[in-house]
């Protein structure tokens, strides 16, 4: 569960995975996660530990500090619990030989594993904990969510369906990632070096969602920078949704104008305050334009590449 934290010039939210591996969501629904699970045996037959791993925030501080509390049900225990970027190069690293261990480290801004391993004998287990620390915006506003575009895929789940004939009959297949679905791309880039786009097929949906955030009570804004067009047909173009639970809702208004230079696209998000929500931007095409054929299959009047999206960001003032 993703749990947004403020302290002072810094937003932090802790997303717990289990205790081994994950229950990734592939579909259209919220990322979830699942709940502690053991490592299965070893080809030894011995039995795994049980590894937990908490973090909690003390707010008010810059740099952020986040004490770990690590536990495991093992008599005679070797641990170690060591931090990475999102790149892979260590944060920190710490040892200890007696359970439970309380271990407090300072982040600054950036995108953090923190991964336990224990050890007693010949039995071993493992858990993580995802911590995602954002600067706080100017003017007295909390960053909850940040996307430039330039890092991985994990805070997004890419669904795309394209609708084709089946023998006379209207069916659907789904796509799969980054073959015409949402990907990042260095085409253009409103900051960095690469933005977000879809491709343009005919008779296609592609939706971009956002792992869950929790909002602070206050004033919420999802914003996002934008460039490119789409066909003016009321149906081709961006819409954007904001979800709780598995029920998703439409937010501000359908997109289908024509933006030339990079313009900055702000949606209210009211009414969320105090909810764990995720956002959705969500690209559709009808039948009557297919911009990878040629020559061009009926694009009308208005119609283009698509569009970029770089630069998201989900703030909230108090």
């Amino acid at each position: 569960m993703m749990r947004g934290l403020a302290a002072a010039a810094l937003a932090m939210s802790v997303l717990l995975a289990g205790c081994t591996g994950s229950d990734e969501s592939d579909g259209d629904g919220p990322t979830t996660t699942p709940p502690p699970t053991t490592t299965p045996p070893g080809d030894n037959g011995t039995e795994p530990l049980t590894v937990t791993l908490e973090a909690n925030v003390t707010e008010g501080t810059t740099p952020l500090l986040v004490a770990f509390t690590l536990d495991a049900d093992a008599s005679a225990p070797s641990w170690t619990l060591r931090g990475v970027t999102e790149n892979g190069s260590a944060v920190f690293e710490e040892n200890g030989a007696s359970l439970p261990a309380n271990v407090t480290q300072a982040f600054a801004a950036g995108n953090f594993t923190v991964e336990a391993t224990v050890t007693d004998g010949a039995r071993s287990g493992n858990a993580s904990v995802t911590v995602l620390v954002a600067p706080a915006a100017e003017g007295g506003e909390q960053v909850v969510f940040e996307d430039d575009a330039e890092g991985d895929d994990s805070l997004w789940t890419v669904t795309s369906t394209v609708f084709v004939d089946c023998l006379g009959l209207p069916c659907a297949r789904e796509v799969g990632e980054h073959t015409t679905s949402w990907h990042r791309v260095e085409d253009a880039a409103r900051s960095g070096t690469r933005s977000w786009w879809s491709d343009y097929p005919s008779e296609y949906i592609t939706r971009m969602t956002s792992v869950p955030m929790a909002l602070p009570g206050g004033t919420a804004t999802l914003s996002f920078w934008i460039q490119g067009d789409a066909e003016t047909n009321t149906v081709d173009g961006l819409d954007v949704f904001v979800g709780v639970g598995e029920e998703f809702e439409q937010v501000g208004e359908h997109i289908d104008a024509t933006f030339e230079d990079w313009t900055l696209v702000e949606v209210p998000l009211e009414g969320y305050g105090g909810q764990e929500v995720q956002v959705r931007l969500r690209f559709t095409a009808d039948a009557t334009c297919d911009k990878n054929a040629w020559p061009p299959d009926g694009c009308g009047e208005g119609s283009g590449v698509g569009y970029y999206i770089d630069d998201v960001r989900v703030t909230v003032r108090a």
